[in-house]
């Protein structure tokens, strides 16, 4: 049987390979898993691709291994600059050595389904890029999508749409106005 991240690199290298999902680097994917701690005790990890990786020709190694818990309570945050993010990230490392967590993580973090796809397709973004984005996508995708106005990654992104899916916790993911879609589900399908 293959690991969580066995199975999230796999999933990677197939979004990856499919050019018309995204720019160069095609996103960034993760899963949550428990594994044991440095005492052997269970923990909670989410593991999110790390920045500048490119999912086609992705690794293990390219992900950032990092501690859920401390990710979760952010969420209660209302406000957090890009460089204390940053900086948190890191501090959530569990491999001091692993690559630079994406700016994006905490869309993967706050968002409690195990799995989770980042993308900038090329379809989406032809909706999400007009000046009736909105409409068109509740058109084509009806309440499956969640519908996040422009904001910059980061944060206040994240928060958005955790605030989002909180409201309509049924929904399998979210398009992001100028920026792809971000979907989610208890397993990598």
């Amino acid at each position: 049987m293959a690991s969580a991240l066995d199975a999230l690199v796999w999933r990677s290298r197939l979004i990856g390979e499919e050019a018309s999902l995204g720019l160069f680097g095609g996103g960034n994917t993760s899963t949550k898993a428990r594994q044991p701690g440095l005492f052997g005790e269970p923990e909670d990890v989410l593991w999110v691709k790390g920045s500048g990786s490119n999912l086609k020709a992705c690794e293990a190694r390219h992900f950032a291994p990092l501690r859920r818990s401390p990710l979760r309570r952010l969420s209660a945050r209302r406000a957090m600059r890009d460089e204390e993010m940053v900086a948190f990230l890191e501090r959530c490392l569990i491999d001091p050595k692993a690559p630079r967590p994406s700016v994006e993580t905490l869309l993967h973090a706050f968002i409690p389904q195990r799995d989770i796809d980042h993308t900038h397709a090329d379809a989406i973004l032809a909706i999400a890029n007009t000046a009736h984005g909105e409409a068109l996508a509740r058109k084509v995708f009806g309440n499956r999508l969640l519908w996040i106005p422009y904001l910059q990654p980061g944060f206040t992104l994240s928060k958005r749409v955790y605030e989002a899916y909180q409201r309509r916790p049924t929904a399998h993911g979210a398009v992001l106005q100028h920026h792809g879609l971000i979907t989610w589900g208890p397993d990598g399908k």
